[in-house]
């Protein structure tokens, strides 16, 4: 899979969990990038660990940002120039 942000955009996607691993590729522009550590599973086993913050799962930046995700900690806080 490729992404690619607009110009100006603050956000290019909600906080989520995926299954596989991601390699990030900036070529220009300037961007944060916030990385977390997945929430706790036993806090919610009914959510897929692999599709948090997808479909009906909801996973805000607010609630990550002010540890309110359970087991959830910010690994990675840096700004690519």
């Amino acid at each position: 899979n490729m992404y690619v942000t607009s110009a100006g955009k603050r956000t290019s996607a909600p906080p989520h969990t995926d299954r596989q691993d991601v390699v990030v590729v900036q070529t220009s522009g300037k961007k944060r990038w916030k990385v977390y550590s997945p929430p706790d599973p036993s806090l919610d086993p009914s959510a897929d660990m692999f599709a948090r913050g997808k479909g009906d799962d909801d996973l805000p930046l607010y609630a990550l940002d002010e540890g309110r995700v359970g087991g959830s900690e910010l690994l990675l806080d840096l700004t690519l120039e």
